[in-house]
């Protein structure tokens, strides 16, 4: 597969890359983005759109272990325990050294264990050296990345940067000892939404939204581990399992093994976002980064050139392609993909939604079979209108 002449950009304001329409569909309809090219409604193959929920804070819930378990015997006080936590980043540009952003940040914390204690008296130390931490490290963004929230023998954590993540091999290991235990852990997605209403042994659980999620995605709320049924619509979802949680109660996603696809930190980590070493005339806008805390709508779509350098020859050319078996007599076909950024006037321009228009006129040009659009939740949609309306 040929991918010279492939080209991509973040598309975040009409001001820099005006767009314009010509309609109706036809030999002289064009679509027109200024800085980014134009092209004609009947070099159209397909196209996919798909909408991407902001980058949430990952989370990790770690249970302890006892004394007996690291081999602590009743009598013996003072044992010194160290617990590993890594934390990993996706930064495109990161102060954290480079080891770091694949191997994990470690937090190492040291704790006295003392024979015959109990998981919770264990975790109730641990939680008290992470605020010993910050009293030591005020200056530095108030110590650690993450917050926490101690339920018994559990804490869960939970990461102030979308761009963070949490590794999962969590280790309790005494002084002197060759291997330590590994804790149980479970690693979370913090959904930013909460159960709304007090539930009361039901099946129904309304929150504040439903966005991003999915039939068949467990989900955490409290003490309650559940999977999720039926979607009913955009403040509720259903369980197997008649459940009671209190009102308020924050709702994670459990994300292990394999985070959500439509996230904007699946979106920013996977991406090839251009750097000083791989722009150039066919690389994403140099000066435009992805913020995955926002919403994104991403459009590719497929196009074939007029075998004369350009997608249209007849109005704006593009350069040169390359050479490609479009040379040979066949066409050659390139994919053109643009990122928007929702809340921009991309999406609120007076009269009408860039987006919307853009969207529209890759689907009037390409055949309906050879186009989809799935919003947040992975579904599909059959018009721009249906696909717009969708709220996270």
């Amino acid at each position: 597969m040929f991918t010279l002449g492939n080209k991509e950009a973040i598309i975040n304001s009409s001001e820099k890359f005006p767009v314009t329409v010509t309609t109706p569909p036809g030999t002289t309809s064009l679509l027109t983005i200024k800085g980014f090219g134009a092209f004609d409604s009947t070099h159209i193959i397909k196209a996919t759109a798909q909408r991407f929920i902001a980058g949430r804070n990952a989370g990790l819930s770690i249970t302890a272990p006892d004394a007996a378990a690291l081999g602590i015997l009743n009598g013996e006080i003072n044992i010194p325990v160290i617990v590993h936590i890594r934390v990993n980043t996706s930064r495109f540009t990161s102060e954290w050294a480079t080891d770091f952003i694949k191997r994990g940040r470690p937090f190492i914390f040291e704790i006295l264990v003392n024979g015959g204690e109990t998981p919770t008296q264990i975790m109730t130390k641990l939680v008290a050296v992470f605020s010993e931490y910050i009293f030591r490290f005020n200056l530095s963004n108030t110590g650690l990345p993450f917050t926490w929230t101690q339920t018994g023998a559990s804490v869960s954590l939970v990461l102030k940067d979308p761009y963070l993540s949490f590794q999962n091999n969590v280790v309790f290991l005494p002084r002197e000892s060759t291997y330590g235990v590994k804790a149980v852990t479970v690693r979370l997605t913090d959904t930013g939404t909460t159960v709304t209403p007090a539930v009361v042994t039901s099946t129904t659980i309304t929150v504040g939204s439903t966005a991003g999620l999915r039939v068949g995605d467990t989900v955490v709320a409290g003490a309650n581990t559940m999977t999720i049924t039926d979607i009913i619509g955009a403040t509720s979802f259903t369980v197997g399992t008649a459940v009671s949680i209190s009102n308020l109660t924050a709702l994670y996603l459990e994300s292990q093994p394999q985070a959500p696809t439509f996230d904007g930190k699946y979106l920013e980590e996977n991406v090839r976002f251009s750097n000083e070493e791989t722009r150039g005339a066919y690389a994403i806008s140099p000066d435009e980064y992805p913020k995955i805390t926002g919403n994104y709508t991403s459009i590719t779509f497929e196009a074939w050139d007029d075998n004369s350098g350009g997608i249209s020859n007849v109005y704006k050319p593009h350069t040169y392609l390359g050479t490609t078996k479009g040379d040979l007599g066949e066409k050659r076909k390139f994919l053109f993909t643009l990122y928007f950024l929702e809340g921009t006037n991309m999406f609120t321009d007076a009269p009408t939604n860039k987006v919307h228009d853009v969207l529209q006129f890759l689907l009037d040009s390409a055949t309906l079979t050879n186009t989809k659009m799935y919003i947040a939740n992975g579904n599909t949609v059959e018009t721009v209108t249906d696909f717009l309306a969708n709220a996270y």
